[in-house]
């Protein structure tokens, strides 16, 4: 059976967080494998389901989670994930509202992961920023699969200032590095905006405590132990 591939996007509370929405849509429709479903992560925003309109015409399968509290961002992709993987997804490509998707990474994403036999993992793509610069190493521009949800709890809430991708990453280097997984292949990238953001001025005053808390993490990392957890 051929597997099954998410898109979680979330949105934030504030304007600017949809303010490229239909370009990140836009680039979901363009895939050259279609994703089997797309989750939208309504953060408190106020998503206008109009906004959809080309997910409908391109008739893709979407729904949009409106959690009943703002979760933050990486909450936003832990919960869209678990939407996702509760739909029957066995992989949920995490993006950003203001990125763009390459046209071949839902079909090299699929790729890969046959190849590698449904392993669980954190499968991780290119990106390429909008300044040119390319950029080959694991971070947010990812996909999980339910297994890795459930093992590692996914992107650390407790990194909430900044960074939880290199928090994650960083335990996953130390503890379970081979569930790194690069998918490299051609047009699989995430094309990443640069733009200013002036919630990143705000957050800047917790720059010198995010090492330290990612050290935390790494250090302390185990398995999730959970009463319930994903199927």
């Amino acid at each position: 059976m051929p597997s099954k591939v998410a898109i979680v996007v979330p949105i934030g509370p504030k304007p600017h967080h949809a303010q490229w929405l239909a370009e990140c849509l836009d680039s979901i429709v363009a895939q050259s494998d279609p994703a089997d479903v797309v989750v939208i992560v309504d953060d408190m925003h106020g998503v206008d389901p109009a906004a959809m309109a080309p997910l409908y015409a391109a008739g893709l399968d979407y729904t949009i989670y409106r959690p009943p509290w703002l979760l933050g961002v990486g909450s936003a992709f832990n919960h869209g994930c678990a939407v996702a993987f509760n739909a029957g997804a066995d992989l949920a490509l995490m993006m950003g509202a203001d990125d763009v998707l390459g046209p071949q990474l839902v079909a090299g994403l699929r790729r890969q992961y046959e190849r590698e036999g449904g392993r669980v993992g954190y499968y991780w793509h290119d990106t390429h920023y909008q300044d040119g610069n390319q950029q080959r190493l694991p971070c947010n521009n990812a996909s999980m699969t339910p297994g890795f949800l459930r093992t590692t709890g996914g992107l650390p809430v407790e990194a909430a200032a900044g960074g939880m991708d290199a928090a994650l990453i960083s335990a996953m280097l130390v503890h379970w590095p081979e569930s790194l997984i690069h998918v490299d292949e051609p047009g699989a990238f995430v094309w990443s905006r640069q733009h200013p953001d002036q919630e990143r001025e705000r957050l800047r005053m917790y720059d010198g405590v995010n090492g330290g808390v990612r050290n935390i993490i790494t250090n302390t990392y185990a398995p999730a132990a959970w009463g319930r957890s994903l199927p």
